[in-house]
């Protein structure tokens, strides 16, 4: 109760460096205190929406950690809609990096960021070089995903593929999005 009050005071006085060291910090031993930290974490998400820099670290963080740690679908569809609405695509790509690597992939399979935030996040990719590994897997998940992405949205995200140089991706969305007569 008390580490969930200091965190919570952090997070309204906005010391993050305090907030992120207390989350390092803070020992998980299984069983309830495990769903505890898990409620607490998400709730400390939550209260951060409107800094989507700061979600991100307390994202990373608890997934650096623990990385069967199950994080909110509905939490990461908001913080994915309010990094889009800041434009703050470096925390987006934090985030997403971190829910598509290896060891939390094993553990638990995150769903498609909302589409509208795909589309956005592909076009700032197709003109990154740097971003490369993350547009394939962007695209690739998008592939994989059962969820729909929106009509309105499929035609830049082919586009932003095909611009980026994925060719089999944007082939593999062009056949995937295009209906069979």
């Amino acid at each position: 109760i008390t580490t969930s009050l200091l965190m919570r005071s952090c997070v309204h006085h906005k010391w993050d460096g305090i907030l992120l060291d207390m989350l390092k910090k803070t020992t998980i031993q299984g069983g309830d205190s495990d769903v505890h930290y898990t409620g607490l974490v998400n709730r400390l998400i939550m209260a951060t929406q409107t800094r989507p820099r700061m979600c991100s670290k307390i994202i990373t963080t608890a997934l650096a950690r623990n990385h069967a740690f199950c994080i909110s679908e509905k939490v990461l569809a908001d913080f994915f809609k309010t990094a889009h609405r800041a434009n703050d695509y470096p925390s987006a790509k934090a985030v997403y990096a971190c829910l598509r690597s290896r060891n939390v992939r094993k553990e638990f399979a995150y769903e498609l960021p909302p589409s509208p935030v795909v589309s956005w996040m592909m076009d700032i990719i197709s003109t990154n070089a740097r971003d490369r590994v993350i547009g394939k897997l962007l695209a690739r998940h998008v592939l994989e995903s059962p969820l729909k992405v929106d009509p309105y949205d499929r035609a830049d995200i082919i586009g932003s593929c095909a611009r980026a140089g994925y060719c089999e991706e944007a082939k593999a969305l062009w056949k995937y999005f295009t209906p069979r007569a």
